[in-house]
């Protein structure tokens, strides 16, 4: 399964603010959260970022105040975003947060503290290591030349399942759970209740479908045993679900069990992907979701929204 899927699944989960606000509050070190406010959370202009981190970064650069006050400086929070480790991730990093001064610097403004975080969600236990530790042979006195970063690192492995349940978001509980036992598609089965049991149909209704299709990604069950597995959720999410499978249904057939949902949602013919559009919209599914769980880009979704007259 591609990295990129976990990915565009965080920085999605990571766009609403109430999520971005109670995902800051639960993981920064309390000695950091306790000196930021984070009611003035929210995702920034990409303006004073170089090209490069655009891309890296697209959705997870957020900026908030020091403190409470008017007078209160902001500063700017750089998320990176890891589903495996990566040997060379705070060099990585590091590049990034020099572009992002660099960047200031350029255009006249004063320069902003960032705040460096990865998250990861990998199976694998990973101890991120420093410059000083990468490079190899160098004694003692040359250490002090040697620059390093001090990074918030968050391992979701390390967080008790019970944790997550406590955080008092329903959505991110569920989100962060089905992220922790990604790479194990069994566990998620086996916490089938664990993870929608709780799950208010109402909330972050733009995300719920979003969150569907990325679980559906990764259990990657023969028909039969996905439906099985749906009956154990409660009704009104059962439903919900059984609205985002009808679209994919007869792909999931086409492919079989060895290929499951791995090679992506098929296309269809023009005129199943117009009828298969408009009946997801007019069921309050937004234009990304109905993009992602098509296969087909935003711009495709607002043109045939716009040549029935629904947009």
């Amino acid at each position: 399964m591609p990295a990129n899927i976990h990915d565009k699944f965080f920085k999605t989960l990571l766009s609403d603010d109430s999520n971005a606000k109670f995902f800051f509050k639960t993981f920064l070190p309390k000695d950091l959260s306790k000196k930021i406010d984070l009611k003035t959370l929210k995702l920034v202009n990409k303006s004073f970022i170089s090209e490069e981190l655009k891309e890296t970064f697209a959705d997870v650069i957020f900026e908030c105040k020091m403190g409470s006050d008017e007078k209160s400086k902001y500063i700017s929070i750089l998320l990176e975003h890891k589903s495996q480790p990566y040997k060379y991730t705070e060099l990585q990093v590091m590049g990034y947060i020099i572009s992002a001064y660099n960047a200031q610097v350029k255009a006249g403004k004063p320069l902003k503290f960032i705040l460096p975080v990865v998250f990861y969600h990998g199976g694998q236990n990973w101890k991120m290591k420093s410059l000083n530790e990468l490079i190899e042979g160098i004694s003692k006195d040359f250490l002090d030349y040697i620059p390093t970063l001090k990074i918030v690192f968050i391992d979701l492995g390390k967080f008790s399942d019970k944790q997550l349940v406590d955080i008092g978001n329903t959505f991110m509980s569920s989100a962060l759970l089905t992220q922790k036992y990604s790479n194990n598609p069994q566990e998620l089965i086996n916490k089938i209740d664990l993870i929608f049991g709780n799950l208010f149909p109402d909330a972050n209704r733009n995300l719920i479908g979003s969150f569907f299709v990325y679980f559906i990604r990764i259990v990657e069950l023969p028909e039969e045993k996905f439906v099985e597995l749906i009956e154990k959720i409660p009704p009104p999410i059962k439903n919900k679900i059984m609205t985002t499978y009808d679209f994919i249904a007869e792909k999931y057939k086409k492919q079989g069990i060895e290929q499951g949902f791995e090679q992506g949602f098929e296309q269809g013919s023009e005129k199943t992907i117009e009828k298969n559009v408009i009946r997801m919209y007019e069921k309050q599914f937004d234009i990304s979701q109905i993009a992602d769980i098509l296969d087909i880009s935003e711009e495709k979704v607002r043109d045939i929204l716009s040549k029935h007259g629904l947009i």
